[in-house]
């Protein structure tokens, strides 16, 4: 049985009990709704009773803590803000990640909740702290907004018209924004450091802080999956023209990272010191 994340987590959450997303994140535990499905039940049976008692307790325990520790009231929001973090910070990509997973219990609003006052601490030169709480020199948000808006606004009917005016305009800055610390000009984008790139400290691949000497396979293409985003968003909003680009943007960005990236020898892909021009093989 060939089996999506989505079908595996869904089908788990079924025969857990762990019910539809007002009792996922309210505030009593939740009860059986339905019955298992017939591809529930053969999940259960192929994993085994003793792997299946560990993953529905497993579930139960972090849908616990996300009612109980994740969701927050953060100063200025009118609603609770999402966190993995028990130190109480918000990141980038964390968010798309914790959002992905509540996306399996059909939970979609928390994909704008923080999204929305990211966006709201824009810099008049597209610039995002990649967190809300500490803000960080040069550390951009990771290419990841406009993905969660698709990820939200396609569980929500397809309602792209909040992001119309004032936040596209927004998205279209902050992508801007990546592609402005291509100081080569070679069509490659950089990270600030390792830190940034969510490595922490793993210098010898994405460098120093503030020292913009990598261009990352990984930051590249995420950034394809931004422009394809983008274009998802353009044509909800009605602009062909904008939805066009955006498709020329990815293309061209994705046969770069082919040309520049790739090593045939090795089978694998590896990062471009921006600085010396030589491959990073870390």
């Amino acid at each position: 049985m060939s089996l999506s994340r989505r079908d595996f987590l869904w089908m788990a959450g079924s025969m857990a009990a762990l019910g539809p997303a007002a009792k996922l994140l309210g505030d009593t535990p939740p009860q059986p709704t339905t019955q298992p499905s017939a591809e529930t039940l053969a999940l259960a049976a192929r994993i085994g009773s003793a792997q299946w008692a560990e993953l529905q307790a497993r579930l139960r325990k972090t849908n616990s803590d996300i009612r109980t520790r994740g969701l927050r009231p953060f100063r200025g929001s009118a609603e609770k803000l999402l966190t993995g973090y028990p130190y109480n910070e918000y990141y980038d990509w964390d968010l798309y990640f914790e959002n992905m997973y509540l996306s399996y219990y059909g939970v979609w609003p928390y994909c704008f909740s923080n999204l929305k006052l990211f966006l709201d601490r824009q810099k008049p030169d597209g610039y995002i702290s990649r967190s809300l709480i500490k803000q960080r020199d040069r550390q951009h948000f990771k290419p990841f907004l406009a993905q969660l808006v698709v990820l939200g606004c396609k569980q929500n009917n397809d309602d792209y018209q909040w992001v119309a005016g004032n936040y596209y305009e927004r998205l279209k800055k902050y992508l801007d924004k990546w592609m402005s610390y291509d100081s080569d000009g070679n069509g490659l984008p950089v990270w600030n450091s390792a830190d940034a790139a969510g490595t922490d400290n793993q210098w010898s691949r994405g460098g120093a802080l503030s020292s913009f000497q990598d261009e990352g396979v990984d930051l590249a293409s995420y950034l394809v999956r931004e422009f394809d985003a983008m274009n998802v968003i353009a044509k909800a909003l009605d602009k062909p023209d904008d939805a066009a680009a955006f498709t020329q943007r990815s293309d061209k960005l994705a046969k770069l990272i082919n040309q520049v990236f790739w090593d045939d020898k090795d089978g694998f892909y590896y990062d471009r010191n921006e600085k010396t021009g030589q491959r990073v093989n870390v």
